[in-house]
């Protein structure tokens, strides 16, 4: 396969050499919870792998480290590592990870290969390229890796300076409010009530095609309840079906 984020030779040569070398081994199996599924799931094999694949919210996200040079996909890899240990979900991380493709690889070997000394005018530099926030995030988990394993002048004391000096730029959190596409529509307002309409009659005929237990209990004079402990000795705060 074709590379997407090539880097010129004599910059893989020096991360190989001057990065790679001074990373640890990576974990043979990484394991995450997957919330929608309610299981564990495991990543096998990460350090031969040209693709991970992420489970969440009940699709599937892939990361291709076969578009990144391979000194690079074996940091990117670490980030992925780094990423979980901080309990970020799993989509936040495919989209981190592959949002460093919004970069040439000259500038994702700049950040690579930099020091403290560098970082700053390189980061205004990034700034300016981009607003995407993954873009610039998984910059910063490079920078704490590189700072994790005390490569090229970075230390862990050096952690607090990537969080609050390096700015991300300023967005309207409220811009897809003020928009109004956060809103539905006449017509689509209209569709959620046939589709309550259609699950209500659908639940009084043919309860055996409703999967939730909650549902499959249910009579049809009969509707879920919410049981509080009122503080009875011995009786714990249930939420279930009565």
């Amino acid at each position: 396969m074709q590379l997407q984020l090539i880097l010129e030779p004599e910059h893989e040569v020096r991360i190989e050499h001057d990065v790679v070398a001074h990373l640890p081994a990576l974990p043979s199996v990484i394991r995450y919870f997957d919330e929608f599924s309610e299981r564990h799931r495991s990543i096998m094999g990460i350090s031969n792998a040209a693709v991970v694949e992420l489970h969440y919210g009940g699709s599937t996200h892939s990361i291709r480290f076969d578009e990144f040079s391979p000194g690079l996909a074996i940091v990117l890899k670490h980030v992925l590592v780094e990423q979980f240990t901080r309990e970020i979900n799993a989509f936040a991380i495919a989209c981190r990870i592959m949002s460093a493709r919004h970069f040439s690889g000259r500038d994702i070997a700049s950040v690579v290969l930099s020091s403290p000394e560098t970082i700053l005018t390189l980061w205004i530099e990034l700034v300016s390229k981009t607003n995407a926030t993954h873009s610039l995030i998984v910059i910063k988990a490079i920078l704490r890796i590189l700072c994790n394993y005390r490569i090229g002048g970075w230390s862990p004391s050096y952690s607090e300076y990537i969080s609050k000096s390096l700015s991300l730029p300023e967005r309207d959190k409220y811009a897809f409010l003020r928009s109004g596409k956060a809103f539905f529509s006449i017509e689509q307002e209209a569709a959620v009530v046939r589709l309550i309409d259609d699950a209500a009659r659908s639940i009084s005929t043919e309860p055996a095609k409703w999967t939730y237990p909650c549902w499959r209990s249910l009579k049809t004079d009969q509707a879920c309840s919410l049981k509080i402990d009122q503080g009875k000795e011995g009786q714990g705060n249930t939420l279930g079906c009565g």
